[in-house]
């Protein structure tokens, strides 16, 4: 979908949806995570939806990557089943909401410079669910297509344009 609409909006920026972040971070992290590391970052994830100044977004950032590096050996620790002769990294929730954060700082911030840009997509879900529906009713179509379909539907039915046949 965002290779669709880069295609038809190249200089858009494409602010992440803070409120599913946080929410996405909170679920993997559970209400009483039993770690002090998931504590703090349950904590940390916590406050990333009320960040409304630079000077706030920067102090986040700080102490995001300061947990990060306080944890870098915990979240390194791994485990080993006997029975499945196997090993994985034993906080895989953690490491999970600490990559899915880090994907999406370049993209989170856009808000703060431009006010016509929003930090949640709420006022966007209900516009969009028609797009998924047909979405979904194509699901067959190779990558390729799938991105012609939506650059057409972003085109003709969002942006009211004539459509021409040699563009798709």
């Amino acid at each position: 979908m965002k290779t669709a609409i880069d295609c038809i909006y190249p200089y858009i920026s494409h602010q992440r949806c803070l409120v599913h972040l946080q929410r996405m971070a909170l679920i993997f992290l559970t209400q009483n995570p039993k770690t002090q590391a998931g504590r703090e970052l349950r904590n940390l994830s916590e406050k990333l939806n009320n960040i409304k100044t630079h000077k706030q977004h920067n102090y986040w950032v700080r102490d995001f990557y300061h947990w990060c590096n306080k944890y870098y050996s915990f979240l390194k620790e791994k485990s080993y089943s006997f029975e499945k002769k196997n090993w994985w990294y034993t906080h895989k929730s953690l490491r999970k909401v600490r990559r899915m954060i880090i994907n999406a700082l370049p993209n989170t911030w856009y808000y703060l410079d431009d006010k016509n840009i929003r930090k949640d997509t709420n006022n966007l879900e209900g516009r969009w669910s028609s797009l998924k529906g047909h979405h979904r009713q194509h699901r067959g179509l190779s990558m390729e297509r799938k991105a012609s379909y939506l650059a057409w539907y972003l085109k003709v039915v969002v942006n009211k344009e004539k459509p021409t046949l040699c563009e798709y």
